[in-house]
């Protein structure tokens, strides 16, 4: 388990103001708290969705249901493909398209 120093920028009135945060893994505070199972998770970075979804041990969480939430307008509609790609081969199927796109776990037998 690792911590990373991240420095997150925003508007804040009419100044912008940077703050540092620590970040850690999902899988550590899952660790932490003995859990090894999430019913619903969901997904809002505004960027960085399939950069995440690429990092999360999936050998080590049973997720059941993935809510990643995008608004294609807004960037590369290959980004659903991308998803695709990320998720399928670890079971997933896409279920809801819409602002936001729902992926289910499909139990398998």
């Amino acid at each position: 388990v690792y911590a990373q120093q991240n420095e997150l920028q925003g508007p804040v009135g009419n100044a912008t103001t940077k703050v540092t945060v620590t970040c850690y893994p999902l899988v550590a505070y899952m660790e932490a708290l003995n859990l090894t199972r999430l019913d619903s998770f969901n997904l809002d970075t505004d960027v960085l969705e399939p950069q995440i979804l690429k990092t999360v041990p999936y050998d080590l969480l049973d997720v059941r249901s993935l809510s990643v939430e995008f608004w294609e307008a807004h960037i590369n509609c290959r980004r659903i493909d991308e998803l695709l790609e990320i998720l399928n081969p670890q079971g997933y199927r896409l279920v809801h398209y819409g602002h936001s796109k729902v992926f289910e776990k499909v139990d398998q037998c």
